[in-house]
């Protein structure tokens, strides 16, 4: 895989990246476009991928996903959007599926470290993860 990374924002970040994958099966360039806020985070990322199906037919799918964060910077609203339109969830392999609408909420300690992380999708909060620290 080679990756170029271009056009910089002023804290030195990449807002365009550019892969190109070597396979046996056409690939073509795939690009992501990054938006940040004036801390550094993403609160934006369209990417590109274009490629052929088993028909040979080319096919072109557009992903735009929306961030937000709260005031530790850890993300507490992801928003996901699919041009065509994809059915959610999504099931990903090896990885939690993504829905288009996913909330965060973090439990904090008195030094200001979240030591827990709740995922809400479709009305209900999970416990996705716990930090100890010593």
């Amino acid at each position: 895989m080679t990756e170029k990374y271009s056009d910089f924002n002023e804290l030195g970040k990449p807002k365009l990246i550019e892969r190109i994958e070597k396979w046996d099966f056409k690939a073509w360039p795939y690009k992501e476009m990054i938006k940040y806020d004036k801390k550094g985070n993403i609160i934006k990322s369209t990417e590109f991928y274009t490629c052929e199906d088993l028909n040979g037919k080319t096919v072109s799918e557009k992903t735009t996903t929306h961030y937000k964060y709260d005031n530790q910077n850890n993300v507490i609203e992801i928003q996901r959007e699919y041009d065509p339109k994809q059915e959610f969830p999504i099931i990903m392999i090896g990885g939690p599926a993504k829905y288009e609408f996913e909330y965060f909420r973090y439990k904090y300690n008195k030094n200001g470290l979240w030591t827990k992380k709740y995922k809400t999708v479709n009305g209900k909060e999970y416990l996705v993860a716990k930090r100890k620290y010593k």
